[in-house]
């Protein structure tokens, strides 16, 4: 791990392996992990029990990568998304992105921020609690030690017909409404 490599995650500092968060590109999923002032990410396989978000797009090194604090996708069940903190438009990333990781060199200040949704797979489980303001995590479906755990159902878009919470089977799920999707889900016991 490259002594001068920081990293900038919602605001905080941390160090990882640059070179593999630097190549990463939109489609391609992460572990996000580490705590606020040690933040890391680490390339994963999507959809394997260490992927827990997505590159959905990423901001070139050039823009600044302030992190306001906003809430991302409305969670129609009254509860934020995974991370309440996410860039604003203006730079970049989608205002309803889950979650942001930024980078920058210790020497040149040059970086980039890679912008980040939950990495759902339909029929399998995440524990996402963001009373916690712990990052997501998958979990086998049938863990009943693990609390909360949400079952991806389907997906609703746009282009499939109307969005929102309500027009999943369950009556719950994650509406991202700049970019005009839901993750609907259903809590297991």
């Amino acid at each position: 791990m490259p002594a001068a490599a920081l990293l900038l995650a919602a605001g905080t500092v941390g160090c990882t392996d640059t070179a593999a968060v630097a190549d990463l590109q939109v489609g391609d999923c992460v572990h996000l992990g580490g705590t606020a002032d040690r933040p890391h990410a680490v390339a994963a396989e999507c959809g394997s029990p260490e992927s827990n978000f997505k590159v959905v797009a990423k901001i070139p090194a050039k823009i600044p990568a302030k992190i306001p604090a906003k809430s991302p996708g409305e969670n129609s069940t009254g509860n934020p998304a995974a991370n309440p903190e996410a860039p604003d438009a203006e730079q970049g990333c989608p205002a309803d992105v889950d979650s942001t990781f930024s980078m920058r060199d210790a020497f040149n200040r040059a970086g980039g921020t890679a912008c980040l949704d939950i990495d759902w797979v339909i029929g399998g489980c995440m524990s996402v609690d963001p009373a916690s303001n712990a990052d997501p995590v998958r979990v086998d479906c049938d863990d009943t030690a693990v609390r909360p755990r949400q079952r991806a159902t389907e997906i609703l878009t746009a282009e499939t017909g109307a969005i929102g919470a309500d027009q999943c089977g369950t009556g719950l799920g994650y509406t991202y409404t700049e970019r005009q999707f839901t993750v609907c889900v259903e809590n297991l016991a």
